[in-house]
């Protein structure tokens, strides 16, 4: 196999960790029996691990996804951004015998500042056949695998070849699996005396404004850079930057999904719904084209206090007719650009 290059490597391998399920011959169905120190309580959510600097948050429920058509091409739409990092892990988890719909329960991303990124994967974890395959395959390809002991736990560390990438992770005695892309971050997951997101004013706060039963959800604040954007966009209409932001998604009936963008006043607010408006009628006609304009005018936009919030409800036929769109968008073109004959008929 091809050595794995940025950002394959760190994709393929916290991908892998995420997904090594049990099931493995010869692996063992108890939880590992060394004692282990506790960075959260058993039972409780995967959030409640996060450390209080973090600043997005994400949730993902495995099954409710994997049981959506649509939930499954946009994750397939995603990781297909980087086709070789999508084509190692399908090589991966068939060498593995991994899979992923069935092991998995939830991922939960805590995202800080920088590159501080962990995953708190839940479900039917293994961890000696996911270590053990994890291994193999680092070393495989040139890398080097290590292990050590941090605030009672085990952590691993797998490098890649060069020592230009590496991923930590460890267990919890719950089975569940932190995967991180920083030792330091890693280590605050794991350390009791962290302070926990629960007890943060800014994103604890906004966690209980986003349900987690969706299918998908997000929330996080929104840096002052990124913000800003949205006043150079309105040109100067809106006057302040975005504070925070946050999603939802589900695929039980067809396709529920709300956005909600909160800012710093109401009158910014009701700028921005008034802006986003205007924005959605010229996406109306371009929608024209794939035949989706009637799902874009479910969209529905309103400003409620110092929030703007984005909803649209789609049942299965208009689901139907967005998977063709999405479809009829990734295939190749049958009509190859015409070959220019402007300076060869001016030549004759």
């Amino acid at each position: 196999m091809a050595t794995l290059r940025f950002p394959a490597f760190a994709t393929v391998l916290v991908l892998l960790v995420a997904t090594c399920g049990k099931g493995k011959a010869g692996a063992p169905d108890q939880a590992p029996a060394a004692a282990q120190g506790q960075a959260q309580a058993p039972g409780a959510p995967a959030t409640a691990g996060l450390p209080a600097e973090t600043r997005v948050v994400i949730g993902i429920s495995v099954p409710k996804v994997a049981g959506s058509p649509l939930g499954r091409r946009l994750a397939a739409e995603l990781l297909g951004r980087d086709a070789e990092a999508q084509q190692q892990l399908v090589e991966l988890l068939a060498r593995c015998k991994i899979n992923a719909e069935k092991d998995l329960d939830t991922i939960t991303i805590g995202m800080a500042e920088g590159q501080d990124i962990a995953l708190v994967v839940r479900g039917k974890l293994d961890e000696p056949a996911l270590v053990s395959c994890v291994k193999s395959e680092t070393k495989a390809n040139g890398g080097s695998f290590a292990d050590k002991t941090m605030s009672g736990h085990t952590v691993y560390a797998a490098t890649s070849k060069g020592g230009g990438q590496k991923v930590w992770f460890t267990f919890e005695p719950d089975r569940s699996a932190i995967v991180a892309l920083s030792e330091a971050w890693l280590g605050k997951m794991i350390d009791p005396a962290t302070p926990r997101i629960d007890g943060s004013k800014d994103i604890g706060k906004l966690l209980g404004r986003v349900s987690r039963d969706a299918a998908v959800w997000g929330t996080g604040l929104v840096p002052a850079t990124v913000g800003q954007n949205i006043v150079k966009l309105t040109e100067g209409q809106v006057t302040q930057p975005a504070q925070s932001v946050a999603f939802e998604a589900t695929f039980d009936k067809g396709l529920g999904a709300l956005l909600r963008i909160d800012m710093a006043s109401d009158t910014d607010a009701a700028k921005l719904a008034t802006f986003a408006k205007g924005q959605l009628d010229f996406l109306a006609v371009a929608a024209q084209r794939f035949s989706i304009g009637p799902m874009v005018s479910k969209i529905q936009i309103v400003s409620e206090q110092a929030s703007v919030k984005l909803s649209a409800n789609l049942d299965d036929a208009d689901v139907k007719a967005l998977e063709n769109a999405l479809a009829k968008a990734a295939a190749p073109s049958k009509n190859p650009p015409a070959e220019k004959t402007g300076n060869k008929e001016q030549s004759r």
